[in-house]
């Protein structure tokens, strides 16, 4: 899909913001891989005069509206106590309240490659992302990245005595639609 210079908004009327992660250490079957979303979150796609060459995007992410989505893998079923634990402690680790937005500001989009180069910020540390962008058959777009914590400052959460951890690479996935003007 073409679209024409402009600025479109993005949000959770036209699009999702989730991370996916994963487990490691010798306990790792008990835990889970989960998917969390985020409710709150606001952003633009600003096309100039190059068309899809020349392409800014800027994103803002609330971190309290962090959400589990799901959690699979593990001995039992994610329960909603485990949920509203696994919130409460990565809202600890993002530091929510001093830091209450992730943002993510676009700084290149690499020629008919479609990988969009950006800084990440969470809890006040900045560190390089890039996200591949295929375009959907739903005529959106969804852009996908890995990131390791450790590069943002954020140690990965450790539970019975480290024998299962958080895997310090996370996967972040964009969906939005975009119509044209």
């Amino acid at each position: 899909m073409e679209l024409s210079q402009g600025v479109r908004k993005l949000g959770p009327h036209n699009g999702a913001v989730r991370v996916r992660t994963g487990r490691e250490g010798v306990a790792a079957r008990v835990g889970h891989d989960l998917l969390i979303g985020f409710q709150q979150w606001s952003g633009s796609v600003e096309i100039g005069p190059g068309g899809q060459q020349d392409v800014s995007v800027e994103a803002a992410v609330e971190v309290a509206s962090l959400t589990v989505l799901s959690g699979t893998g593990g001995v039992s079923e994610l329960s909603a106590a485990d949920r509203a634990d696994i919130t409460k402690s990565a809202l600890k680790v993002l530091d929510a309240e001093r830091h209450p937005t992730i943002e993510f500001r676009s700084t290149a989009l690499r020629s008919g490659s479609w990988l969009l180069d950006g800084d990440l910020t969470v809890a006040g540390r900045t560190a390089p992302l890039t996200l591949r962008v295929v375009e959907s058959t739903a005529g959106g777009y969804l852009a996908t990245g890995r990131i390791r914590q450790s590069d943002l400052g954020i140690k990965p959460y450790k539970a019975m005595l480290g024998a299962l951890r958080l895997a310090d690479e996370v996967e972040i996935e964009v969906e939005v639609r975009l119509s044209d003007q």
